[in-house]
């Protein structure tokens, strides 16, 4: 994982900083310099998140390193995720099968932490949404910094997912497709129409989508769970912790030690 990209990620650089959605503003007030500290920490919860899909599975997830080759700068690592800091963000992320790498953008997991971390305008009907979207500097510094540790997560987890794709090609190429990507039966669902995850379950890191919005049922868009929001509060429901589909994990285990799982 590349949080602070060469040019082979194809976009710009992060500048570390936060803008309120709820201003319309996308002018970035960087935090880096007064507060080095939410910096590690938004990486540590990046890498955190990401290994966590894939500790158990025999697959390593590190920071991205290169080396000198023939060719120019080569890449050490079989696969790379790029946080990429464009703005304004074209997607939460995208897999670039040529290389084979992808990009997850910053900015777009920044905007849907403030949704993740807002409530319902009515919690009684469940209706509307406010994003927690703060001024800056913050008044609420513990509040502000979970916002940046939901940030770190979904980040983390959209790599994970990102990685999803990947291994579909390593599966295809075996003759046995990882299953179920960009899964969700929404009707924002143009990756996939109709398609919904395994069982029903959208909680799982195949879901299509990184909005910050609740789920509210099979057909929801919401990807709250991404952030590591549990929800469970008034006007919302109960977001189960990210996790990988039964497929996913029987698939992810063969890869770790082959015919252990059976279907």
């Amino acid at each position: 994982m590349a949080d602070s990209p060469c040019a082979q990620g194809g976009g710009s650089d992060i500048h570390w900083g936060y803008y309120p959605t709820n201003t319309g503003s996308t002018t970035l007030q960087d935090f880096s310099a007064d507060h080095p500290d939410w910096v590690i920490m938004l990486e540590n919860e990046a890498h955190t998140a990401f290994r966590a899909a894939y500790t158990a599975y025999g697959i390593a997830v590190q920071r991205a390193t290169f080396h000198t080759s023939g060719l120019g700068l080569a890449r050490d690592q079989e696969f790379i995720a790029y946080v990429l800091g464009d703005n304004p963000w074209p997607t939460y992320g995208v897999t670039v099968r040529t290389t084979p790498s992808s990009k997850v953008y910053y900015l777009g997991f920044m905007e849907g932490a403030q949704v993740a971390l807002g409530q319902p305008q009515d919690p009684v009907r469940g209706t509307g949404w406010v994003n927690y979207s703060p001024s800056y500097p913050p008044q609420d510094v513990p509040g502000f910094v979970k916002m940046l540790r939901a940030l770190g997560k979904g980040i983390g987890n959209a790599a994970a997912h990102e990685m999803g794709h990947h291994l579909e090609d390593v599966g295809a190429a075996i003759g046995n497709v990882f299953p179920n990507m960009d899964c969700g039966a929404s009707s924002d669902n143009k990756k996939n129409p109709g398609v919904s995850c395994e069982n029903d379950d959208n909680f799982v890191y195949a879901f299509y989508d990184g909005d910050g919005l609740p789920q509210y049922g099979t057909t929801s868009n919401g990807a709250m769970f991404f952030y590591g929001i549990p929800g469970g509060v008034l006007g919302i429901p109960s977001q189960t912790a990210i996790h990988w589909g039964a497929s996913d994990k029987c698939w992810l285990q063969n890869v770790a030690s082959s015919g252990s799982c059976k279907k």
